[in-house]
């Protein structure tokens, strides 16, 4: 037998096309089990609920920013909490820290004012990261919304 019979692999349209065909399969399944894997966070629970009362609450919105006196806080990194200033120390309301990147990590506080119109909230059990502040309260019988962004740099 001779070495000029061997046969030798040649790449021709059929093996391009089952190489096409298993590369699109294998990426099909990919895609598949990846996409079914993912977290599905909503901004929140009740999204079509919200969105019938959205006009109360940029409502809420606009009368805080005509506010002369609107809710201020401020971040005290030495003894890792923050502090809100209130318009008034008769406010009810509530104080929902909001995390865009995990709803499980989501706090809500209830307004509790001192008699000076603070109050302090500590951050020890909060992750480092991007969070929402977001204070709704009512003072005479009026409901304001105020909101704000909030950088953790380390964990408090």
């Amino acid at each position: 037998m001779s070495d000029s019979k061997k046969k030798t692999f040649k790449f021709n349209w059929g093996w391009g096309l089952l190489l096409f065909y298993t590369f699109f399969c294998v990426v099909t399944v990919w895609f598949v089990f990846f996409t079914t894997h993912q977290d599905e966070d909503l901004v929140t629970e009740h999204y079509y609920k919200k969105t019938l009362t959205y006009q109360q609450h940029i409502d809420e919105h606009n009368r805080a920013l005509k506010l002369n006196n609107p809710v201020k806080w401020q971040i005290n990194n030495a003894n890792s909490n923050i502090t809100f200033e209130y318009p008034a120390s008769n406010v009810k309301g509530q104080i929902h820290f909001y995390r865009p990147s995990d709803a499980q990590q989501d706090k809500i506080v209830s307004i509790s004012p001192d008699a000076n119109s603070k109050q302090q909230i500590s951050l020890q059990s909060f992750e480092r990261g991007l969070w929402e502040i977001k204070v709704k309260w009512e003072e005479n019988g009026k409901t304001y919304y105020q909101e704000a962004r909030l950088v953790l740099e380390h964990n408090s």
